[in-house]
């Protein structure tokens, strides 16, 4: 069976990905030192660094969100060089499949570290409902309405089996299109109980401290009007904060174009008499005369497939051409 993942999925599955394959590159990369303008920065400019464990955490977030884009669309998502290399053929990742999305799915892997943090408090999925109140360790929150996701914590535990301590925070409703989030981590202890400290990234935004992390003084203006402020609304204590960041999800024109227009190609490939098949096997009485099934049809159905080489799925002078389907139905008594 061939499985159809539109960028929105591999926007989901991404995290997994740099779990599996980039996250000890990533913190490698992210720790060394380059020269801007002659002053040393710590860090890759083109990672996150919020979150030093991996080049791309905390995920989603806004700043890979780029202004403007490839097919028009007020802005697109842009991953650079933060993207892994692909374990199999140390291929890197391309960034330009992404730049076709205005922003992150609806329901998003939100995916983050805390060196040495349990889960204790937070909010499980036995009892999304402690996601809601105030005194939640983690809040999804709508920077607009002020609206809290309710939600629930755990351990990637595919990271897990390959020694990494990665936390995800899952959305238990979709969140709404073309609305910015902040994500806010307060709280989590490690093994004896003791608060963490926030990452060294987003304490240098928090307490106003200088920092030579690469790509964090040119967000201190955005976190001071965008971030801290819908904290505060929040009801949350600045100084609480061991990590937070936002994001934007995608617009729901930009989620549902590509699958639309594939459904409608797929309508006019077809034609109003749907698509060319033909019978194979006829089964009569498959359970029994007495059986609920009188008969099971077994054939074979010519249909396009998207996922297949463009001149697979394109108009030809025959009309259209596509792989066989093979389905065995039986039919209403």
């Amino acid at each position: 069976m061939v499985e159809f993942r539109p960028f929105s999925r591999l926007l989901r599955i991404l995290p997994v990905t740099l779990m599996t394959a980039a996250v000890s590159l990533a913190s490698a990369s992210c720790g060394s030192d380059t020269e801007t303008d002659g002053a040393a920065v710590e860090g890759d400019p083109a990672c996150e660094n919020l979150d030093e464990s991996a080049c791309m955490f905390p995920f989603p977030s806004d700043y890979f969100r780029k202004s403007g884009g490839p097919f028009g669309q007020a802005f697109h998502l842009d991953f650079g060089t933060a993207l892994p290399v692909n374990s199999v053929n140390d291929i890197p990742m391309s960034p330009e499949p992404f730049k076709a999305n205005d922003g992150y799915p609806i329901v998003p892997a939100i995916t983050f570290t805390l060196p040495g943090a349990t889960l204790n408090g937070a909010p499980p999925i036995t009892d999304i409902g402690a996601s809601q109140k105030p005194e939640s360790k983690t809040i999804i929150v709508d920077a607009e309405t002020g609206e809290r996701a309710p939600h629930w914590v755990e351990w990637d535990y595919q990271a897990k089996d390959n020694g990494k301590d990665i936390i995800q925070i899952r959305v238990a409703n979709g969140l709404q299109h073309s609305h910015r989030y902040v994500v806010i981590v307060r709280g989590l202890v490690d093994a004896s109980g003791a608060p963490l400290p926030a990452t060294r990234g987003f304490a240098a935004l928090r307490d106003g401290a200088p920092t030579k992390l690469a790509g964090i003084e040119e967000r201190r203006a955005h976190f001071e009007n965008d971030v801290f402020p819908v904290i505060a609304k929040a009801g949350v204590a600045r100084t609480e904060v061991q990590l937070a960041w936002d994001f934007t999800t995608s617009s729901e024109q930009n989620s549902t174009t590509r699958l639309l227009s594939m459904r409608d190609r797929l309508y006019d490939l077809i034609g109003d008499q749907g698509p060319e098949y033909s019978i194979t096997n006829v089964v009569a009485d498959p359970d029994g005369p007495e059986g609920p099934i009188a008969k099971i049809l077994e054939g074979v159905a010519k249909i396009p497939n998207f996922m297949l080489p463009p001149s697979s799925v394109r108009r030809t002078g025959c009309g259209w051409t596509g792989r066989g389907f093979r389905w065995r139905r039986a039919p209403p008594t």
